[in-house]
């Protein structure tokens, strides 16, 4: 049987904010319908940093990161587990300002032209720690990394029935201008 692990990784001088906003994330692993087979709680300097160290502290086949003011749908480590491909990417929930979204998954276009895969995709972790983990970026850390997986030829795979629900709050890194964005963007070479 094939193993995972759920990630909640922060990071900054904060640990205590974070601590707050990590258990919805906790209790939401807590009660996946299929238990994963390691919680990795981590606080570190960087983001980049605390993900990465707690792929290389996991002893599991799979690895799923979830922000800490994020959760997972009950059933989705068995949805994920039951899916396919190298990297296995979910429907996402919105709550935004009060309002929930429709799961749905993310327009499935080109990664070049934009991020459809969620921090909350499954990978296998030799394929994670192979590719170098995440890079020290301001934000996007995530969408530069599931093109590097792309560039490798790994299998990405929609998994429509693991919902992973994002709670976008005002000054969180999901709250970044679309200006912003495409600057970064620009300044990306791939």
């Amino acid at each position: 049987m094939e193993t995972v692990a759920v990630v909640i990784a922060t990071f900054g001088p904060d640990k205590d904010v974070w601590d707050d906003y990590a258990k919805r994330a906790l209790v939401s692993i807590e009660n996946q319908t299929r238990k994963p087979d390691e919680i990795i709680r981590i606080h570190g300097k960087n983001l980049h940093e605390s993900r990465n160290a707690a792929a290389e502290q996991s002893k599991s086949d799979w690895i799923v990161f979830c922000d800490a003011d994020d959760s997972l749908e009950s059933h989705y480590v068995a949805s994920m587990l039951a899916g396919q491909g190298d990297v296995r990417y979910p429907s996402v929930q919105m709550f935004v300002k009060g309002v929930i979204g429709e799961p749905r998954l993310l327009n499935t276009g080109s990664l070049l032209e934009g991020n459809y895969i969620v921090i909350g995709a499954m990978i296998r972790r030799k394929d994670f720690l192979r590719l170098g983990g995440f890079h020290d970026l301001p934000f996007s850390e995530d969408h530069e990394f599931w093109i590097r997986c792309w560039i490798d030829g790994l299998n990405m795979q929609p998994c429509k029935d693991a919902i992973y629900q994002m709670y976008v709050r005002d000054g969180s890194r999901n709250d970044v201008p679309s200006e912003e964005y495409a600057r970064f963007y620009q300044k990306m070479k791939i």
